[in-house]
């Protein structure tokens, strides 16, 4: 299911910061590797809790800097909701 989960993330950060699905490698910062700001940042979250129908607490929205980021709180919440 993470392979799918990874699809769709990589189809939001995309989106939102104008980089090919291709290019963009699981564990790179969002900011460093593809020029994201605080703005893009706030629409990925958008994006991912739009797709995911999740809520990020606003404790965790530093954490989220990479795919990989992503997909570790996606997993860890749906697996929350399954329990």
């Amino acid at each position: 299911m993470t392979h799918v989960h990874e699809a769709k993330i990589k189809e939001i950060v995309s989106r939102v910061l104008g980089v090919n699905a291709e290019e963009i490698q699981n564990h790179k910062d969002f900011i460093e590797a593809y020029g994201a700001d605080s703005m893009s940042g706030i629409e990925i979250l958008a994006g991912i809790e739009g797709a995911f129908q999740v809520r990020v607490d606003e404790a965790y929205i530093p954490r989220i800097t990479s795919v990989d980021s992503i997909l570790s709180f996606i997993d860890k919440t749906l697996e929350a909701e399954c329990a």
